[in-house]
């Protein structure tokens, strides 16, 4: 009987594996993330105060236990998942209280993304999130994208002027991109994100003259 036991259980590992082989790995990366900001998300609110190099030290094994998000840097992805995402945004929320709950939400936390984007690259990456969480995650979020990137920049301090700049002016690239985010939806949020681009290099340029 044991031994009927362990074929029949092992029958069904293998019918899992195929499933999830037969999977695009955009579904299986997507799932990955929603389980991860999860699994930190509790973590945190089991660990109310937890320090920084805590939390980048705990989504580094979150990060490495699932192994559909393989590469370092998605433990950002997986962070700003868990702070940033929820099945319950209405339709109709205003600008204003985007900002506010971005600010709610990511202040407190200014310290672990500082920490997790400390190279022009992973800022970069910052703004990839931004997108996968507007276009991908949360698409009510969409119209709201250069707000988010406004808090960012100006609240959160994660990322500078010269990097969101950067990043309009650039072409659409795979590595500083999370899956799932299109070129097409890069040109939609680039677009959305026009007057602030045109803002910043405003103020950008005011900055020049006075020097």
């Amino acid at each position: 009987e044991k031994d009927d036991a362990d074929s029949q259980e092992g029958e069904e590992e293998e019918e899992e594996e195929e499933e999830e082989e037969e999977r695009e790995p955009e579904e299986l990366y997507q799932e990955a993330i929603t389980t991860g900001a999860g699994f930190i998300r509790a973590w945190m609110t089991e660990n109310e105060g937890a320090q920084a190099d805590d939390i980048a030290e705990q989504l580094t094994v979150i990060q490495m236990g699932e192994s559909h998000v393989t590469e370092t840097k998605d433990k950002l992805i997986i962070f700003l998942t868990g702070m940033l995402s929820s099945t319950c945004w209405p339709a109709d929320f205003t600008p204003q209280l985007v900002m506010a709950w971005c600010k709610q939400q990511l202040e407190p936390h200014a310290a672990v993304l500082q920490k997790l984007c400390p190279s022009d690259f992973m800022r970069k990456y910052f703004i990839g999130g931004v997108e996968h969480l507007c276009a991908v995650r949360q698409p009510l979020l969409k119209p709201h994208f250069p707000l988010i990137l406004k808090v960012a920049f100006e609240d959160v301090e994660v990322i500078e002027e010269e990097d969101i700049i950067g990043w309009a002016s650039g072409d659409f690239e795979e590595d500083t991109t999370p899956l799932g985010v299109s070129e097409e939806m890069h040109d939609e949020l680039k677009a959305l994100a026009a007057p602030l681009i045109a803002w910043l290099e405003a103020d950008d340029g005011s900055d020049s003259d006075e020097d």
